[in-house]
């Protein structure tokens, strides 16, 4: 897969879900590695579906004329056919084939100068590769809603900490996240259905999240679960 997105064809993915599903995500950048892992990060999310993947120019071109994507997920530069430098991200290009497609920048120079100049060329949202993955699906998930910040500076991270919930709170949502459901963690906890879900619930709210997809975007930032004994409470 990694030699295929050097050579620059189009990847399209072969899972189970369709366009009639979801939102359509095409993702680009000149680092395979990066494509792929921002491919991987978007598959949990059921609102969306991507139906492409390149590191080259052009084909991110051939992508946008033939399938009208509802985001783009694009680097700033890309490998350009023929040329030994990479080039910039065909913003104004994405704009012209497809004008209802949401614009998704990702850059490794974090230059407020840039980042104008960027969303002046038609970018709906402008993001620091350096940022959590968390924050940059958040960012995917804001553009699909219509309501993507601005700028990078603005953007609301799914994670605010975990410092304002309970202990309980978080001993719900690590369990969660382990892979067990409400009724298991009850019984674990020897707590009724209904307070397990109350206290997830309430967590989720305090964290930022509204739906169970993007709360296992989560999961790489609570650490492994601390297994209570019985009756713990």
């Amino acid at each position: 897969m990694l030699r295929a997105l050097h050579r620059g064809e189009r990847l399209q993915d072969t899972g189970s879900q369709t366009a009639a599903t979801g939102k359509t995500v095409v993702v680009a950048d000149e680092h395979a590695i990066f494509v792929l892992g921002m491919v991987s990060s978007l598959r949990v999310l059921p609102q969306v579906v991507v139906t492409g993947q390149t590191t080259r120019h052009t084909v991110l071109l051939e992508l946008v004329e033939q399938q009208q994507p509802d985001v783009v997920i694009t680097g700033y530069t890309l490998q350009v056919e023929g040329s030994t430098h990479p080039g910039h991200a065909p913003i104004a290009d994405i704009g012209r084939l497809s004008p209802s497609t949401r614009i998704i920048v990702i850059t490794s120079q974090p230059s407020d100068a840039l980042h104008r100049r960027i969303l002046r060329a038609g970018a709906h949202l402008v993001q620091d590769k350096t940022c959590p993955i968390n924050t940059l699906i958040r960012g995917v998930i804001d553009t699909l809603k219509g309501g993507a910040p601005a700028a990078a500076h603005n953007q609301r991270p799914v994670i605010v900490g975990t410092g304002t919930l309970s202990t309980c709170e978080q001993q719900v949502l690590r369990l969660y996240l382990s892979g067990m459901n409400v009724t298991a963690i009850a019984t674990l906890l020897q707590r009724s259905k209904k307070t397990i879900s109350a206290q997830k619930i309430s967590a989720m709210k305090k964290l930022g999240v509204s739906s169970n997809q993007e709360l296992v975007l989560l999961a790489t930032t609570f650490p492994p679960p601390e297994w209570p004994e019985a009756g713990g409470r």
